[in-house]
């Protein structure tokens, strides 16, 4: 198995993504239940790393572990998504 272009592409994007979010990390921490919006974003940066280790080795531990971090990391943006809903019409 090879690695596949867009694949690699997304971790390196990924990787910027989280150079932007340590560079602004005081603006972010203004926002609301931030801590379950960096917590999603941690798994789906961990889910890019595991589907490009899946290539290399134990392909179907690596391959289990990637999408357990896509679940979740989309149930805690879920998460931070209602905190933020709530929180608004809290006023």
């Amino acid at each position: 198995m090879m690695f596949q272009g867009y694949e690699i592409v997304t971790l390196l994007l990924g990787l910027i993504a989280t150079a932007v979010i340590l560079l602004n990390r005081k603006m972010l921490q203004t926002l609301p239940a931030v801590k379950f919006l960096i917590a999603g974003f941690s798994m789906f940066l961990a889910s890019w790393f595991l589907t490009n280790i899946e290539t290399l080795l134990l392909r179907d531990i690596f391959n289990l572990l990637e999408h357990l971090s896509q679940a979740s990391g989309g149930i805690l943006l879920t998460i931070w998504c209602w905190e933020v809903f709530r929180k608004a019409e809290e006023g």
